[in-house]
C-alpha cells in the first residue's frame, strides 16, 4: 500500500475504492444536449440527474465509512482529482410532455432560449467585470439589471459571472469565466448618489441604530427601483445621528410617513435585491418635529388628562 502526499490531506494512503452504480441513467438524444465543450458523441447519451449523483455519492460515502476500521478523525472519503477532472455537468432541455401542434421542436426551442441567455450575458458580463474591479456603483448596476425584460434572470446570470467556480462554454463561446473568489453567492455594490425617498418606518433596532422602512415614494430621479417596488420594497436604514434616530422612532410609533435623503447600497443575491440605506438627512425636519410634538401632546391628553376626576 503506497504512501501518498496531497496538499489538502497531507500524507495518506488509499485503502478502499468504490465505483458509482448509475442505475438511474436516462437516455437523452444528442440534439437535446447543451454541453460545456464540443466533443464527438454517439447518436444518444445516457444522462444521470445531478440529484441522483449526489445521492449516490452520499450513500457510497456511508458504505465506505461503515466498512473500514480506521480511526474516524484520521479518515477521509474523497474523489481522485484526476477522475474529477473528467467529470462534466451538462444542461438538458427536455421536450414538453403535452405539445401543441404548432409548438417548435425541442432543438428549436432550446436554440431560441440559448440566444436569449447569450444576449443577456453580453450585456451583463461588462457589469460583472466592473463589479469585480470595484469601479461601478449601485445606481449603474441597477440601471443595467432593471432594463432587462427579466431582471430576475439577469441578476442570477450576473452572479454566475461573478461566482462560477468553472468556465462554462456554449459551443466555443465562453459564457462565464471561472472565478477565484470563493465567497458566498452574493455581492454588494456601493451607492454613489443621494436619493430622496418617502418611507414608512416599520421597525427599529436601538442597539444597531437600524430601521426597517417600506418605500412609499421616490421623489428624485432614481435608477434603483422599479415602478412596482413602491409600497412593497423594504430597505434597511442605518441612522448614525441619535436625534434623527429618535425622530424616526416617533414616526414609527405614530405611523407617520417621513421624507428622507439617503445613500443606498444594493446587495445582489440569488433570491432578491437587498437595499441598505444610510440616512443623510430628514426632509422638512423642523415642521416634522412640531407635528410630532402636537400629536404626542394630543395623545397624552386623550390617554391621561381625560382620566383625571373633576
Amino acid at each position: 500500500m503506497n504512501i501518498l502526499d496531497c496538499p489538502r490531506l497531507g500524507r495518506h494512503c488509499i485503502t478502499m475504492r468504490a465505483a458509482l452504480n448509475t442505475f438511474d441513467s436516462r437516455p437523452v438524444p444528442t440534439e437535446a444536449l447543451i454541453m460545456q465543450t464540443s466533443i464527438d458523441t454517439p447518436t444518444s447519451l445516457h444522462i444521470t440527474p445531478l440529484a441522483t449523483v449526489l445521492e449516490l455519492l452520499a450513500s457510497t460515502e456511508k458504505s465506505l465509512g461503515a466498512l473500514h476500521c480506521h480511526p474516524v478523525d484520521l479518515t477521509s472519503v474523497g474523489v481522485e482529482t484526476a477522475s474529477l477532472a473528467q467529470l462534466q455537468l451538462v444542461v438538458v432541455r427536455k421536450e414538453e410532455r403535452q405539445r401543441r401542434i404548432d409548438a417548435p421542436d425541442v432543438a428549436h426551442a432550446a436554440a431560441e432560449e440559448l440566444d436569449i441567455a447569450r444576449q443577456i450575458s453580453t450585456r451583463v458580463k461588462p457589469l460583472a467585470d466592473n463589479i469585480r474591479q470595484h469601479v461601478t456603483t449601485s445606481e449603474s448596476a441597477m440601471k443595467v439589471l432593471l432594463q432587462e425584460h427579466n431582471p430576475t434572470h439577469a441578476r442570477k446570470l450576473l452572479l454566475a459571472h461573478l461566482r462560477s467556480p468553472v468556465t462554462i462554454l456554449l459551443d466555443h463561446e465562453v459564457l462565464t469565466n471561472g472565478a477565484d473568489d470563493d465567497s458566498a453567492g452574493s455581492c454588494t455594490v456601493k451607492g454613489e448618489k443621494s436619493h430622496e425617498l418617502v418611507v414608512d418606518v416599520l421597525s427599529t433596532d436601538r442597539e444597531k441604530s437600524m430601521l426597517v422602512a417600506r418605500l412609499l415614494k421616490v421623489e428624485s430621479a432614481c435608477e434603483l427601483f422599479k415602478n412596482n417596488d413602491v409600497g412593497v420594497q423594504t430597505l434597511q436604514l442605518s441612522v448614525h445621528d441619535q436625534d434623527s434616530f429618535f425622530i424616526l422612532c416617533q414616526c414609527a410609533a405614530l405611523g407617520l410617513a417621513v421624507g428622507v435623503t439617503v445613500s443606498v447600497d444594493v446587495g445582489i443575491t440569488l433570491r432578491s435585491f437587498q437595499y441598505r440605506a444610510t440616512l443623510l438627512s430628514i426632509k422638512d425636519k423642523s415642521p416634522l418635529v412640531q407635528r410630532l410634538k402636537d400629536q404626542v401632546l394630543a395623545w397624552t391628553e386623550d390617554m391621561f388628562m381625560a382620566r383625571v376626576p373633576s
